[in-house]
């Protein structure tokens, strides 16, 4: 084979370009389909939730019933839930709006304070984010003894796990103590639950 074959078996810069060009074109193509598959998927997850704590309760308490069995094998119960949740740091950062992100970080001290002033600060973690210079092993075995007088910038990030809150509020509430349902996110109701055979659906 003469170099002049060999020439023109090589791509061309431009061809190889329009081949990198393509598959990017075809990448960007396979992003925004997954970016709408998420956003269909949250909205069939929205419904599903829908149809669990509100349509088949509503459906259900309307028959006189707690639970049956469908002809396919569908055993459909309803139970009663709690759920309770305080804004988390990263959820009050994201938030544009400047006054219901005050709000937000009102409503996270109230819940924080409250946990610690009825006897539930336990169910409080605290992170500590300290910055050292690369190879500064010696302040970083010792700051935790001498944070303060180390003059290092700390950052403390309190968080409380949602299951754990939970747990603590139906707690206080088959107790008869009185929580605050807001601060806490307290969000109570009935959910049909759905299994077939051992699988939940």
């Amino acid at each position: 084979m003469n170099n002049q074959n060999i020439e023109q078996d090589k791509a061309s810069p431009s061809e190889d370009f329009t081949t990198l060009q393509s598959l990017l074109d075809n990448r960007k193509k396979l992003s925004n389909e997954i970016e709408d598959k998420k956003i269909v998927l949250k909205e069939l997850m929205k419904y599903a939730e829908e149809v669990d704590t509100i349509h088949l309760p509503e459906a259900m308490s309307e028959l006189g019933i707690e639970s049956f069995e469908t002809k396919d094998g569908i055993k459909v119960s309803v139970k009663n839930f709690v759920k309770a949740s305080i804004p988390t740091i990263t959820s009050i950062a994201k938030e544009k709006d400047a006054y219901r992100r005050e709000q937000l970080q009102e409503k996270r001290d109230m819940a924080l304070e409250s946990l610690a002033v009825n006897g539930a600060g336990s169910l409080i973690k605290s992170k500590l984010d300290v910055q050292f210079e690369k190879g500064d092993i010696e302040r970083k075995d010792s700051a935790v003894r001498e944070l303060q007088s180390l003059g290092l910038n700390v950052e403390v990030n309190d968080t409380v796990h949602t299951g754990q809150l939970t747990a603590w509020v139906k707690e206080q509430m088959s107790q008869g103590t009185d929580v605050d349902l807001d601060i806490f996110n307290v969000y109570t109701g009935s959910i049909a639950e759905l299994k077939l055979g051992r699988k939940k659906l």
